[in-house]
């Protein structure tokens, strides 16, 4: 039984550490550069008429959470500000 609780204790340390030292991106912490990126283009574009697709983008919360948007760690790694059932046809 002792030996039983000691490998369950040293099973539990070595998960808490490795928790401890896994690599993951602070929530709400993106990189300076993507996020100053994203308010030009915020400030740059307006939404379609009846479209509040730029509302869901509060730069007081995390970038990474918003509309279009997707990161990878603390970076962004593509945007989507179409709407992919309407194409570019006149």
């Amino acid at each position: 039984m002792a030996v039983t609780a000691r490998l369950g204790a040293v099973v539990a340390c070595v998960v808490l550490a490795a928790v401890a030292v896994a690599p993951r991106r602070a929530a709400g912490i993106l990189d300076p550069v993507d996020f100053l990126a994203l308010q030009a283009v915020w400030r740059s574009l307006d939404d379609m008429p009846g479209s509040e697709f730029f509302d869901g983008w509060d730069f007081t919360a995390d970038p990474c959470g918003f509309p279009g948007v997707f990161c990878d760690g603390d970076r962004v790694a593509a945007l989507a500000l179409g709407d992919p059932g309407r194409g570019l046809r006149g």
